[in-house]
């Protein structure tokens, strides 16, 4: 008794596992689980059958072509402008002048002839009353247009009680540059003693060479100086002339100079008509041509 006779069906095992052999409980045939087969990601592209050649590229189709550069925009652009301080009498009529590359230009005219008037149409504080002023494409009457241009008029408006270091420091500030360059300028025009002293108590030269300074700092495209080269000395002249030339390998310095000095070297010479005698003036691509 207890056991199994050869030949007769196992008995069960226990937890209804089969017999321990391999077996099912049910008594049926083991049989191996299947394998999961090895498939193909489905991100994974197709092969191409070999017997199938390659597509060819069609030869109607063109591919895009890449878009041509934009030209760059004149660094200034007067276009058929009429201005004046007083809009009954106008001093320019149909005035058109173009600088399109960066260099030195020499701006002259006999007295009336509007030179100061032109300063003030290119810093957008008079507005003409027919034409376009642009400056390195930006309408100079436009608020960007202060980020483009620099205007340095004749006579000097200073803070009376504001040191020059003050004012250094402040126009730096305003236009993002750093205030040590605006020092080191300062201290290269020779007011180096004078950088704590109050604009009031400044000579005519040194409010002249502070005034220069702060007109023209930080980064620009045009920069327009109307007699900068009144009250200063000749090592002062000399050292504005560098700037001027160093400016102008990368800007447009348009210099109004009715007595330029000798060491300005100009690469290009304006001469605007006086009186009632309109003519036309072309010289390297800066053309001007009052009419009527």
């Amino acid at each position: 008794m207890g056991r199994y006779r050869r030949g007769a069906p196992a008995a069960p095992a226990a937890h209804g596992r089969g017999d321990g052999r391999g077996q099912p409980a049910h008594g049926g045939p083991h049989r191996r689980p299947r394998r999961r087969a090895r498939g193909r990601p489905a991100d994974l592209p197709r092969h191409r059958p070999l017997d199938r050649p390659p597509a060819r590229p069609d030869p109607r189709r063109r591919c895009p072509r890449m878009p041509a550069p934009l030209p760059h925009p004149p660094l200034i652009h007067v276009e058929a402008v009429s201005a004046g301080f007083d809009a009954g009498r106008p001093v320019h009529r149909g005035l058109t002048l173009r600088i399109d590359a960066p260099g030195l230009t020499l701006l002259q005219g006999p007295n009336g002839s509007g030179k100061s008037t032109l300063v003030e149409v290119l810093s957008g504080h008079l507005p003409q009353t027919a034409g376009t002023v642009t400056l390195a494409g930006v309408d100079a009457r436009s608020p960007e247009a202060s980020r483009v241009r620099r205007i340095c008029r004749t006579e000097p408006a200073l803070y009376p009680t504001m040191t020059a270091r003050d004012h250094v420091v402040f126009a730096s500030g305003w236009c993002g540059a750093d205030p040590q360059e605006g020092l080191r300028r300062a201290e290269r025009h020779g007011l180096g003693p004078w950088l704590d002293e109050s604009a009031e108590h400044l000579s005519t030269g040194n409010r002249r060479k502070l005034w220069t300074i702060v007109c023209t700092s930080g980064d620009f495209d045009v920069v327009v100086l109307d007699e900068p080269f009144n009250g200063l000395d000749g090592a002062s002249t000399t050292v504005l002339c560098e700037e001027l030339t160093e400016w102008a390998a990368r800007r447009a310095v348009l210099v109004v100079a009715h007595r330029p000095p000798a060491q300005l070297a100009p690469d290009a010479v304006l001469t605007l008509p006086g009186g009632a005698d309109p003519r036309a003036a072309q010289d390297e691509g800066i053309v001007t041509s009052p009419v009527r």
